[in-house]
């Protein structure tokens, strides 16, 4: 998703949504979605200790699911928080290309998709490799 954000255009969409308007729900969703990449920018440290933690084997599957709905639901939260008091962060660069890459790991929260623990463990492994090499991009 590329990060072509307007924030000013952001807060007009919230401020028609409050007021009963007809604001475009696509737009207030694309919007809604880089910030939520921003937020989980701000916490790219946590995630990748997190993942290492669960290679490591210091914590289990279902604690590492624990532990990342906790962080999914807390930021989705945030975002609702933070547009309903029209307070929008400015989004990095990076936060677009970090949540893309983060959606592969989350996206099995739902358990949409199953995968053995050894298959999984080798999803993460894959995954923090890809995510370490892009922060590490200048």
């Amino acid at each position: 998703m590329a990060t072509n954000y307007n924030k000013k255009h952001h807060l007009q969409l919230l401020k028609q949504k409050s007021m009963g308007g007809n604001s475009s729900e696509d737009e207030l969703l694309r919007y809604s979605c880089i910030l939520q990449n921003q937020l989980e920018w701000e916490i790219r440290d946590q995630y990748l200790e997190l993942m290492e933690e669960f290679l490591k084997e210091n914590i289990s599957m279902p604690e590492f699911f624990a532990e990342l709905r906790i962080k999914n639901y807390s930021i989705i939260d945030s975002v609702k928080f933070l547009e309903s008091h029209r307070i929008l962060l400015s989004p990095d660069k990076k936060s677009s290309k970090f949540g893309e890459l983060l959606e592969a790991v989350t996206d099995h929260l739902e358990g949409d998709l199953y995968f053995t623990g050894d298959e999984f463990k080798s999803l993460i492994q894959e995954n923090i490799i890809k995510i370490k090499k892009y922060l590490n991009e200048k």
